[in-house]
């Protein structure tokens, strides 16, 4: 039986599907990169403890049968957005109104957090294209070197030439790890909210993105949104508008939105491009519940946005402070 309480952490049946008029070079790229792949995530998907976060595999034969039920799990921050909403909607308030156009100019000075290399592409792409060719500045910090999933060099070979598809070059790129992620047990300390405050103080950022969906299986992501969450909310940088952007392990709610960047097919294409730069990515033992490639399942939810407002393709943004 369906958990109507259960939350979507990403929706399935959104599968990719290259239009009439796709390149037939993309169509070959594509094909090139995946006519050898074989998925190993056929019989198994990966759900949470939500005590413990620990990872476990589930049999796809019993999740079918609805034998097993996906654990819910969710943040504080979005609980208590969702509560706002539930409340506004029931005393009759306004809260249905159309999503802003997200318009950066030539006065912005942007800095993105990603937690991998990868995540920046998968969910911001179309801000980072249009910043790239309308010179606006942007900076992107790669929060973690991505290890875990892959040679740590070779993902950052694979992020600067995703970006350079894009328009971009490595002036654009920083690539650490955080305090943390160099630890054996992962765990946060206070010298990851330091670090966090010096970069910020560097590149002095009028306009600021984080990644929000949390839902990865290591749980990189939450940490690292955990991290920003909490300094961006220091008064020293009360001036900065902060946006909250999505990677591919989260389907957001209507309330989770406030921005949406709209873009053509043009872009459309060099999101792929760029994402499929990301080679090793194509297929990694921590692909989650969802056995898609990463670059389906971000095209397919800007499809699906796109459609709902209206135009081609849509990425979404939220933004923290108004």
């Amino acid at each position: 039986m369906e958990n109507k309480n259960q939350k979507i952490l990403f929706k399935t049946q959104d599968n990719l599907q290259l239009e009439s008029n796709t390149d037939s070079s993309l169509q070959n790229f594509i094909s090139g990169l995946t006519k050898d792949h074989v998925t190993n995530s056929s019989k198994y998907i990966m759900s949470f403890d939500k005590e413990t976060m620990e990872i476990k595999l589930i049999s796809k034969d019993e999740l079918i049968n609805g034998k097993v039920d996906l654990d819910e799990y969710s943040h504080p921050y979005f609980i208590n957005l969702e509560k706002k909403f539930l409340q506004a909607k029931s005393e009759n308030i306004l809260v249905n109104t159309p999503p802003l156009i997200l318009s950066p100019n030539k006065e912005d000075k942007i800095l993105l957090f990603s937690p991998h290399p990868d995540d920046e592409i998968l969910g911001a792409c179309g801000l980072l294209y249009k910043c790239f060719s309308q010179s606006v500045e942007i900076t992107v910090i790669y929060m973690t070197s991505g290890k875990t999933a892959g040679d740590a060099s070779v993902r950052q070979f694979e992020a600067t030439n995703g970006i350079k598809k894009l328009g971009g070059s490595q002036k654009n790129l920083f690539f650490t790890s955080f305090p943390f992620y160099e630890r054996e047990d992962r765990l946060v300390q206070e010298d990851d909210y330091d670090y966090a405050r010096e970069l910020i103080r560097k590149y002095t950022p009028n306009k600021l993105f984080i990644c929000a969906d949390i839902f990865d299986p290591n749980r990189t992501h939450k940490k690292c949104f955990d991290i920003l969450l909490k300094v961006t909310s220091e008064k020293e940088f009360e001036n900065i508008e902060i946006f909250f952007y999505y990677s591919v392990w989260y389907w957001p709610e209507e309330y989770e939105y406030t921005h949406i960047l709209p873009y053509d097919y043009e872009t459309y294409k060099m999101k792929i491009y760029a994402m499929l730069e990301h080679r090793s990515q194509i297929e990694t033992k921590f692909m989650g519940s969802d056995p898609r490639p990463f670059y389906q399942r971000a095209t397919a939810r800007d499809t699906s946005f796109g459609k709902q407002f209206n135009h081609d393709y849509c990425e979404i943004y939220f933004k923290h402070n108004s």
